[in-house]
């Protein structure tokens, strides 16, 4: 996939983003990290996010629990309604 790295500073100015594809990629954070990014999204109206398979999922499965609490406009995550 894209191999993006640890930030999502990139998307920040995507005001139209609907739809985000990150899994496959060379995520390692922490959970303290993840929140932080994950906290920059919200800024985004993502309804649709894919982050499974990644490197920082792995003995984390509150992952799923925090991106849906802190992304309100989500509607779908890893595939799943």
């Amino acid at each position: 996939h894209n191999q993006i790295d640890d930030r999502l500073d990139q998307f920040q100015d995507l005001a139209r983003l609907r739809t985000l594809d990150l899994s496959h990629n060379r995520f390692s954070w922490k959970p303290t990290d993840f929140k932080r990014q994950m906290d920059k999204m919200a800024q985004l109206h993502v309804e649709e996010l894919r982050l499974y398979p990644n490197d920082f999922a792995e003995g984390f499965d509150e992952f799923q629990f925090i991106t849906l609490t802190l992304l309100p406009s989500l509607q779908s995550l890893d595939g799943f309604k």
